[in-house]
């Protein structure tokens, strides 16, 4: 990397790292140690470039200096693609990699003492849907990272085809692309006024934060997400009589304009036995991004030496 090169990055909300809040900001990398570091973080993120799709690059600095990096971004559907080997040949680093839902319940296990507790379901929701187990203080694993999906919970057999390869998923009928696609399918001036006016009547301009922001207007919109929150909180009430945890956690931007109190409600409808508190957000929502791949690094190379 050249000599005082910028470099545009997206910056999570400050923790104890020192990260700026602000969503995005120009970093100048100065002195020796800095550029050849930032060399090594561009050559990761290209040789990751076919396998992943959106990414996210995180930069923890300490005295101007790169303390560690943190690249996040979804697996393209294919099987037999090691990132871990990928990374580990190109960078000459160590590398640890696991699934996004279990590395944030490891952090909240780190970060969020004060609502911890033994036995956990996590749900994420947004932009698919995610969970992860805790029994006994330990993340669940399987034999592979899909262990303690819920998102691929089968709830109809002639349903879409999901981007695992089955029919029917739950995560085909409540993820983002899905709700905005059936949005589109009944989006008019009429049906959504609020977000036919956010999107000047263009239907290809319509994303999951808009219709979040219409939802609550917007009759038709808010059903839609009603019945998906209806969906999703089945799906809970289901995996939470089978593991009985202590409680359930939920986090993701889909939760927001006021769906996670439907959610909660809903749940509480299937299982009375859901009492005021037993299903919450988490306090550490927002930083899920970075707080939990920076908590399986810790727990990698530090905590288990």
């Amino acid at each position: 990397s050249r000599p005082g090169r910028r470099m545009r990055r997206r910056a999570p909300e400050s923790a104890s790292s020192g990260v700026s809040r602000s969503r995005h900001r120009t970093v100048r990398l100065r002195g020796a140690g800095a550029r050849p570091q930032f060399g090594q973080v561009e050559k990761s993120c290209s040789v990751l470039k076919p396998q992943l799709g959106q990414t996210m690059l995180y930069l923890f600095f300490h005295n101007n200096t790169i303390v560690y990096y943190i690249i996040s971004g979804i697996l393209r559907q294919g099987a037999g693609i090691n990132i871990k080997k990928i990374l580990e040949d190109e960078t000459g680093l160590p590398v640890c990699v696991d699934n996004n839902v279990k590395a944030f319940a490891l952090a909240s296990l780190i970060f969020d003492r004060e609502h911890s507790a033994d036995n956990i379901l996590f749900v994420k929701w947004g932009p698919g849907v995610g969970s992860a187990i805790v029994i006994n203080g330990e993340v669940l694993n399987g034999t592979d990272s899909g262990s303690s999906e819920i998102g691929h919970y089968i709830v109809d057999p002639n349903g879409e085809k999901c981007r695992c390869g089955r029919r029917g998923c739950l995560e085909t009928e409540v993820s983002a692309p899905a709700v905005i696609n059936r949005i589109r399918a009944v989006y008019s001036e009429k049906a959504a006024p609020a977000l036919f006016k956010m999107t000047d009547g263009d239907a290809d301009r319509i994303d999951i934060r808009l219709i979040l922001s219409a939802a609550k207007s917007d009759g038709a919109v808010r059903s839609e997400l009603e019945r998906c929150a209806d969906s999703l909180a089945k799906a809970v009430t289901n995996a939470a009589t089978v593991i009985a945890p202590d409680s359930v956690v939920a986090f993701g931007y889909m939760f927001e304009s006021n769906i996670f109190e439907l959610f909660a409600k809903r749940c509480a409808k299937y299982y009375p036995g859901f009492g005021k508190g037993y299903i919450r957000l988490s306090p550490l929502d927002g930083r899920h991004s970075f707080i939990g791949p920076a908590a399986l690094a810790a727990k990698k190379f530090f905590f288990e030496k």
